[in-house]
């Protein structure tokens, strides 16, 4: 019984949504850490889809691509140097817990938040006439918040950690979103 009734809270509460929304945009990647290493700034372009339980809390799904610019490294072997020349690229798909604390303005709101994402990431380098690429998926997580204004345009920050299987990668992403509301 107890989970019948709570079922139909959760049903109740998809239901009365407080507020539906998509986003359109697009912005720019720092890389940091190990990404650093590798790839140079980089820009963004996605969208999302929030959804807010109660005014104060609410889910974003966020789907970006990423794309960063080529990066030359200088590598030394033996008496030369040899360089190589690198790129990233990171096909996002998360989603965040958001909280908007009760500080809301009509014409301005933040919010804040975290959650786990996939990211589907290619790696190249290159060096000589020969090049070499990898792909895989890893696991990632999204921190961060934002700014709405009114309740059309929306500033963002993010800070994103891919787990790879040797290090990690991490970049500050800031974006500019345009809003619909449903």
């Amino acid at each position: 019984m107890k989970k019948y009734i709570t079922v139909m809270i959760f049903l109740l509460g998809i239901l009365s949504a407080q507020e539906m929304r998509i986003g359109f945009g697009g912005g720019f990647n720092i890389p940091m850490g190990d990404l650093s290493d590798a790839a140079g700034f980089g820009f963004k372009f996605g969208g999302d889809f929030g959804y807010k339980f109660i005014p104060q809390l609410g889910i974003l799904g966020l789907i970006d691509y990423n794309i960063f610019t080529e990066k030359t490294i200088s590598v030394p072997v033996y008496d030369t140097v040899i360089e190589v020349k690198s790129s990233f690229n990171n096909f996002s798909l998360g989603g965040m817990l958001t909280v908007y604390p009760p500080l809301q303005n009509p014409n301005l709101s933040i919010y804040f938040g975290g959650g786990l994402g996939f990211n589907m990431q290619t790696a190249k380098a290159s060096s000589g006439g020969v090049s070499v690429s990898d792909s895989e998926t890893d696991l990632g997580l999204v921190l961060g918040g934002g700014f709405i204004i009114k309740n059309n345009f929306e500033l963002s920050f993010l800070y994103n950690h891919i787990f790879w299987d040797n290090g990690s990668g991490q970049y500050l992403s800031f974006g500019f979103k345009y809003l619909l509301k449903l």
